[in-house]
Order: C-alpha cells, then structure tokens, then sequence
C-alpha cells in the first residue's frame, strides 16, 4: 500500500469529518443564536425567541473578560505562583474535581429524587425478581423490553445491599462514574491535543451543571457514557503505545457500556472505525487485530450476559419491540414535536401480537408512507424541529428531568429548578452554550487554516458528535439523548478560545502569524 494511497484516504477521511461537522456547527450556533428550545412539564416543548443582540455581546464580553483576567494574572500575580500553578495543575484539578463530586453528594442527600417513568418500571422489575417473581421476563415489560436487562440487574444488586435506599445509592454511584467520564475525557484531550491541552479542558467538564445533573438519573445515561469514554481512553492509549493488551480494558469497557444503555453503540463503531483508519495508515494488521480483540469480548460478553439472563430468569431472552418501531415512531408528528416520544413503538408492537417480523414489517411501511408525506409537505421543517429540539435545548432536560422526579420532600433549595423558579439560570445556560457552539467553531475554523497537518485522531471527539447528531435525526428524539455527544465536544470549545485569546493578547489574531506554542 503507497504513500500516495494513504495520503488521499486520510485526506478524503479529514476532509468528509471537517465538512460535516463544520456544516452542524455552523447551523448550531446560529440557531441557538436567534432561538431557544425550552422543554417544561411532562415534555412541553416550545421554540422560543432568542436575542441575537445579548447572545453576541456575550461572546465579546467573554473574550473581553478572559484576555482581561490573563492580563491580571501577568501583571499582578507573582511568577513564582504562575509556575506554582502550572507545576500543580493535576492538583488544582483533582481540589475542583473534588468540590465538584462533594457537591453533588449534598445535592442527593438533600433532594432524594425518587426514580419515575421507566427509571422507576426498572427499579419495580429488580423488585419483583428478588421476591421470585419472573413472570414479567415472559409476558411483561422486560419481554418487550429486553434492553433493560442491565440496568435491571444492575438495580437487582442495590437492592440485595441497600434495600430501599436503592436509588439513592444509585445517585451516589453515579457520581462516582461523573468523574470517571471526566477523567478518562482529559486523558483522551491529552493525546488528541497534545502540548496544546490545558486544564481547562478538566475544570469545564467537570463544572458542566447541565450533564453534572444526570447523576440524579437512575438510569444507564452516566455509567454507559462513563465506561463508553474509558473505552475510547484505552484506544488512544493503545495508539500511543502500540500495545494489545489495552485492547482488552477498552473491549470491557464497551462492552459493560452497550449492556448499561445500548445506545453507546455508536462509540463503538467510532472505535472500530479509527481501529481500521489506523489499520490503513499503519499499513499494519496490527489494529485490525485489535478491533477482532474488541469486537469478540463483546459479543461473548454480550452472549455470557444474555445467558446468564435466561438462566437467572428462567426464561428464553425475548427479541422485545424491534429496532426499527423506534425509527418509524421518529418520523411522526407527535403531540409535543416532530419525531418526540409517542408510544408508536408499543403500539404497534402490541397491535402485530407481538409478532417480531409482523412488527417490523408494519414499522417499515410506516417509514415510507411517513417519508412520503414529510417529502411532500415540509421535510425542512420537520427536520428543523426534530434536530433544534434536541440540539438547541441550553439546560439538556437537566431540570425537566428533576422537575419530573415527584414524591419528593418540598425543601426550598429545590425550588431553583422547578418550573417558573429558574428563569435565571436557564438563561446563564443559554449563553454557555451560545459561547460552547462558537468556541468550536474557532476551533473549526483553526483546523481548516492548518488542515494539511490537521490529523484524523485530532477529530475523534467531532467523529462521536457527528454520529450522534446522524442516528438521532432518524431515531427517536430527546435532549437527553444526544447531551452525551454534547458533552464530548466541550473540549475542543475550550480549545478555540485558549488560541483566540493568546492570539488576540500578542496581536496575532489578524496578522496571520505563527502562533506560539509556548
């Protein structure tokens, strides 16, 4: 295999993962600019009005405030404790991380945010199955579905321990893996940028309110995304040290990911994809090695876990509602928004007898007549609102998702996420996200001015995001969903506005020179 052949493929590689994710952000930002999604109640979803005036002069003040406070530092605060600061940077680090997770311990202590919805039906499940009680794996919701198994049985063991305060101890576990997914992000910010990272990349992660909240969610959101980012974390540890061995971490990882919530699936085929990518570039079996590495701990995890299922169940594992019933159910109109939760999905699947291919059979139809009418109607419109619903949402369902949480003692901290009591903070998060979307677009615009030395790991993080913003726009549509592939990119938006700044501060930001690395 050429050097000319290798080159044209990371070139073709660079430049289709730069022309998507530049086309995304642009279309971000300037929607979250002059608009806003709001989502309140049980899944009220308006598109509101945004002010283009206060959300760029948030940028200028921003950039004002930072180059100011930089100018401080420089004049004001000693050399020695700059250094100091630079020398101790993993521990000013680890001191925030610390008062973050100390945080959010108080905040579960004194909420106690009792699980609903289908949080609640898993919780219930474990219940049942630790009091002998199978019957639902045959004929109930676990037979319909079956992807909850992990989460269930993940559930089952708080129970055994915890009793009742289950939920709880499910909060406090999730912080714990919080922190693992902030961790495992800086090491992956580490290898991706190199001397260039910072520990900003840390502290703003960390300090994220918006996904920091998700820790009150008993579901599998934080533990997959957890383990999904300490998977990819073995990755680029295997490509900075060429070792198989790590491998095996980052096949376990994704492999506990997928069984906690199986729509990290699209981390893993981001990882099999730079595993080939690399295959390509090395010109070397080497990673493809690794990627069957991958690939058959998870399929024997997967089916060890499957089996042990069936075994402690006492019921074959059931196929459950098909895949694609969740495409069809987001190509309706829904009450709330296009393409939002409607129980098309159960319905139709009940409606077929429960009948796997009948039911499949039925979605697919669906999805051509459903194509039919949004191609002859309004496709930009449905798609506008479907994608912005989800993307354009500044708080990420972080307090609908509390506000939903009921049975809960009325103590008057908690009136600052209820609905009518957080106007305030819901704008603070409007304009961070409003400078998130523009610092990646610096950085965008930063990659593009240097993309013949711009390399295809640099991008893992946008590769995440992008797939992301791809299954979401055909799949069933919540905030909630696609915050994770949010979340990954902030990195590389503290990244854009490390570099303006230091250009804007040495008068380079207009003058086309060399940037200083130092």
């Amino acid at each position: 295999m050429s050097d000319r052949f290798t080159g044209k493929v990371e070139h073709g590689v660079k430049m289709l993962i730069m022309v998507l994710w530049s086309v995304i952000m642009v279309g971000l930002f300037i929607v979250c600019v002059i608009s806003t999604v709001n989502i309140k109640g049980d899944m009220n979803i308006t598109f509101d009005m945004d002010n283009p005036f206060i959300n760029i002069a948030s940028l200028i003040v921003f950039a004002f405030v930072l180059m100011a406070s930089a100018e401080i530092v420089k004049r004001l605060v000693p050399d020695n404790i700059v250094r100091w600061c630079k020398i101790n940077r993993n521990v000013i680090g680890v001191v925030i991380t610390v008062a973050v997770s100390a945080f959010l311990v108080w905040w579960i202590s004194i909420t106690h945010y009792e699980p609903t919805s289908d949080q609640m039906l898993c919780l219930e499940k474990a219940q049942q199955f630790i009091e002998g009680n199978k019957g639902d794996w045959r004929v109930g919701y676990m037979s319909v579905y079956p992807f909850q198994n992990g989460i269930v049985f993940f559930d089952v063991i708080l129970l055994r321990i915890f009793g009742n305060s289950a939920y709880i101890a499910f909060q406090y576990v999730n912080v714990a893996f919080f922190i693992n997914a902030v961790i495992s992000m800086y090491v992956i910010s580490r290898y991706i940028f190199k001397e260039n990272s910072s520990i900003w990349t840390w502290l703003v992660t960390v300090t994220f309110y918006p996904f920091a909240m998700y820790v009150v969610f008993c579901y599998g959101t934080m533990i997959g995304f957890s383990l999904a980012m300490t998977a990819a974390m073995f990755l680029f540890i295997y490509f900075d040290r060429r070792k198989l061995m790590y491998m095996i971490p980052c096949g376990i990882a994704i492999t506990l990911s997928l069984i906690m919530k199986s729509n990290y699936a699209i981390v893993l085929v981001g990882i099999a994809l730079y595993l080939l990518f690399d295959s390509v570039m090395t010109k070397k079996l080497k990673s493809t090695i690794g990627l069957v590495i991958v690939l058959a701990i998870y399929i024997i995890g997967n089916k060890t876990f499957n089996t042990t299922v069936e075994k402690l169940t006492e019921a074959p594992l059931a196929q459950g509602i098909p895949k694609i019933a969740w495409v069809a159910m987001g190509m309706n109109e829904s009450v709330n928004t296009p393409g939002w939760f409607d129980h098309y999905n159960g319905y139709v699947y009940e409606k077929n007898n429960r009948n796997h291919d009948a039911t499949v059979s039925e979605a697919m139809s669906h999805i051509k007549q459903r194509g039919k009418v949004i191609l002859t109607t309004n496709p930009f419109r449905f798609y506008y609102k479907k994608i912005t619903s989800q993307w354009n949402n500044p708080t990420w369902e972080c307090f609908n998702m509390q506000e939903r949480e009921s049975h809960t003692p009325d103590y008057a901290i908690k009136a600052t996420v209820k609905d009518g009591s957080n106007t305030v903070w819901i704008e603070i998060m409007n304009i961070v996200q409003t400078l998130i979307n523009f610092g990646v677009l610096i950085y965008i615009v930063g990659c593009w001015k240097r993309f013949d030395s711009l390399t295809v790991y640099e991008l893992f993080n946008a590769v995440l995001m992008i797939g992301g913003f791809v299954f979401f726009t055909f799949w069933e549509a919540k905030s909630q969903y696609v915050a994770p592939y949010y979340f990954v990119i902030i990195p590389y938006a503290v990244i854009g506005w490390k570099d303006v700044i230091v250009k804007l501060l040495k008068g380079q930001l207009f003058r086309g020179e060399k940037k200083d690395e130092g």
